[in-house]
């Protein structure tokens, strides 16, 4: 990188072993070197090195350790915490007070939706096994009457389509085996039976 220094300021950069090069009258750092880690201690070479190149060498602000909350004080993690995790937390929370309502028997608006498609179960099953009927159930009722009039016309994936104008395929009817006459051994009973 160009440093924007003269060339008679090459000392500092060889005093702390920094290849350099002087290209257009300025010198260039060849390489990139860490002149400094956190935690160590800054030397007076670095320091006016770093001074020179509009680099300072530290920073400084709070630091948190614990979180203080209406009475309560927390761990920094909670601060860590994305939105997906809240938006899950929250999820979690609703689905337990549905669970605890439904289970006491207790309506809250987290459980709610579950009581009115419980009750709705309980009334179309009653419709299916009795006369009663209303349009939901009816519906219902036709499907389990005929399951082949739902059923779509189009061919199963797979099946080859058949061609315009050409006759049906006749399909080869199996004919039943006859049946093994049973021997006066077992007198009719499996060996499980």
């Amino acid at each position: 990188m160009n440093t924007g220094l003269e060339p008679t300021q090459t000392s500092f950069f060889q005093a702390l072993n920094i290849p350099t090069k002087i290209a257009k009258g300025q010198i260039e750092i060849v390489q990139d070197i860490t002149i400094l880690t956190e935690g160590q201690k800054v030397g007076a070479s670095e320091a006016n090195l770093l001074a020179k190149l509009g680099i300072k060498p530290f920073s400084y602000g709070l630091s948190l350790d614990q979180v203080y909350d209406n009475g309560s004080v927390y761990s920094v993690k909670v601060l860590d915490l994305t939105d997906d995790q809240i938006l899950q937390k929250f999820h979690d929370g609703v689905r337990n007070i549905a669970s605890i309502g439904l289970k006491i028997g207790y309506p809250t608006i987290a459980s709610l939706p579950h009581s009115i498609i419980r009750g709705y179960k309980n009334v179309l099953s009653v419709s299916l096994g009795t006369d009663y009927t209303f349009d939901k159930a009816q519906k219902i009722k036709d499907f389990l009457a005929n399951p082949t009039a739902f059923a779509s016309s189009a061919p199963a994936k797979g099946a080859p389509a058949p061609a315009k104008g050409a006759p049906p395929k006749e399909e080869k009817k199996k004919e039943p085996e006859p049946k093994k006459e049973e021997s006066d051994e077992d007198m009719g009973f499996g060996l499980f039976d």
